[in-house]
């Protein structure tokens, strides 16, 4: 059976080494590397049927996956186009797996353990003056509602013992960005990073890891209150403050599918208000979970509404318009304009 890995390597030479962590280095054609004075500083991952693309000269971050409602992040369609990668290839895959999306595939899900670099240190440990520190801190509370107390979140000191070069990219790269850590069982599994500072346009970064498909932040919340809903949200903050889980996409994969599916109590999707969060609130219902659909106007998500209109206002005007089943379907219809702001 092709796969997305098979067409891709029909158009792109790999002839400069694979990392240890499974990136075939190449010169970026996005970017010219640099005009090719650098060396090989793009990279090809592939797990299972999805790809991954990155450049650590130009910082341009893709991933294809067929099996998702919207199969290409944005910065994949260049990608593609640049290496030569004809649109009628890769549109075939996507035919291929649309009818199987809605099918929870009974496999095992394997989740990555990943240890934090030397650089990475947690901004409740900084010093109360720390100014870089304080920076941070009050970019959390101001937009999230969030301290440094609430959460374990990292910073990047700048400083690495590491000689490898991809870690010393890095340590800098995130100096200007909080680090939001996915903790299970103790365990470090993934991590996304916030930028805080500076005029990036990307506003996350994230670990580049094996596995990493079935990864959701607040999964220790999947077991427990079983006789409760479990919300579920794109992003860590709406989700830290629903005591839920972020799904960190605009659509739920196969494996996220399947550990949540397993569950017996309900599941309730909150959708932020565009048209992302529209397909993720029809995804919700097509799978026969709830929908909320809050009355937070002008705010779009969560953690925005909160930071307007308190936590408690919030709370109350979702379990208020939560709906399932059919009638979830027909108010997320009737509420439609909410999502096209």
């Amino acid at each position: 059976m092709e796969i997305i890995e098979d067409i891709v390597r029909s158009h792109v030479p790999f002839m400069h080494g694979v990392t240890s962590k499974g990136w075939h280095r190449v010169y970026c054609e996005v970017c010219g590397d640099g005009s090719r004075t650098k060396g090989p500083r793009g990279g090809w991952n592939f797990i299972d049927t999805a790809c991954f693309y990155h450049c650590f000269n130009c910082g341009v971050d893709g991933s294809y996956d067929p099996t998702r409602e919207h199969p290409m992040s944005k910065d994949m369609y260049n990608v593609f186009q640049s290496f030569g990668i004809p649109p009628n290839e890769y549109k075939i895959l996507e035919l291929r797996h649309n009818p199987e999306r809605k099918k929870i595939q009974k496999k095992r899900v394997t989740l990555p353990k990943i240890d934090a670099p030397d650089y990475f240190k947690a901004l409740d440990s900084f010093e109360s003056d720390d100014k870089y520190a304080n920076r941070a801190r009050t970019f959390l509370w101001d937009k999230y509602r969030i301290t440094d107390k609430d959460y374990t979140f990292y910073l990047s000191t700048g400083k690495t013992s590491s000689i490898s070069k991809e870690e010393q990219y890095w340590c800098k790269y995130l100096r200007k960005r909080i680090i939001i850590p996915a903790i299970y069982k103790n365990k470090m599994i993934y991590w996304q990073a916030r930028i805080f500072v500076g005029d990036d346009t990307k506003k996350y970064v994230t670990a580049q890891v094996p596995n990493s498909y079935a990864v959701m932040y607040g999964m220790d919340n999947i077991y427990t209150s079983h006789d409760k809903p479990l919300y579920v949200t794109e992003g860590f903050f709406d989700s830290w403050h629903l005591g839920g889980v972020a799904i960190m996409s605009n659509t739920m994969n196969h494996a996220k599918l399947e550990i949540l599916s397993r569950l017996t109590r309900p599941k309730i999707v909150v959708p932020d208000y565009n048209e992302d969060g529209f397909n993720l609130a029809l995804q919700a219902v097509s799978e026969g979970w709830g929908i909320a659909l809050p009355d937070i106007h002008p705010a779009t998500d969560i953690s925005q509404a909160i930071a307007m209109f308190g936590k408690l206002y919030v709370l109350k005007s979702i379990v208020k318009n939560t709906h399932f089943r059919y009638k979830g379907e027909v108010m997320l219809r009737l509420n439609y304009s909410k999502f096209k702001k």
